[in-house]
């Protein structure tokens, strides 16, 4: 759904009185699907609840060519939650993850602002963070 010119103008802001959250759908490939959110409290966007998680993103880099690099994706491994579906499946290498980005205001609107699809290549983890690339 496209946004509406006040969430255009809104998106803009330097300073906003309601977030923009990434929402992460994180696939495995068993078809076993996750529902982070970049946020101090759980939401509901679209009738899935999404649970608060602690990840971050590294961005690819655009090379001179107009090619862009990998993603990498860091989710926090304090408590070992996705641990035994990694162990499991390989590394979770070939889950399909879908970022969306949303205003917090207009969660049950529907709009979106970007979304993205990545596929996990290699996984990586320490005791602080797991990482997908």
């Amino acid at each position: 759904m496209q946004l509406p010119p006040l969430l255009k103008y809104l998106k803009n802001e330097i300073d906003s009185l309601y977030p923009w959250l990434f929402l992460l759908d994180f696939r495995l490939p068993d078809g076993t699907t996750f529902h982070f959110v970049h946020n101090t409290e759980n939401i509901t966007y679209k009738n899935t609840e999404y649970i608060a998680f602690p990840f971050q993103f590294e961005l690819p880099e655009f090379n001179s060519e107009g090619n862009y690099g990998t993603w990498n994706l860091n989710i926090d491994n304090t408590e070992r939650v996705l641990m035994y579906d990694l162990e499991r499946l390989r590394g979770a290498v070939d889950s399909e993850i879908t970022i969306t980005i949303v205003n917090a205001a207009y969660l049950q609107d529907g709009y979106v602002d970007n979304q993205f699809k990545i596929t996990v290549l290699e996984t990586r983890f320490n005791n602080n963070w797991i990482t997908f690339v």
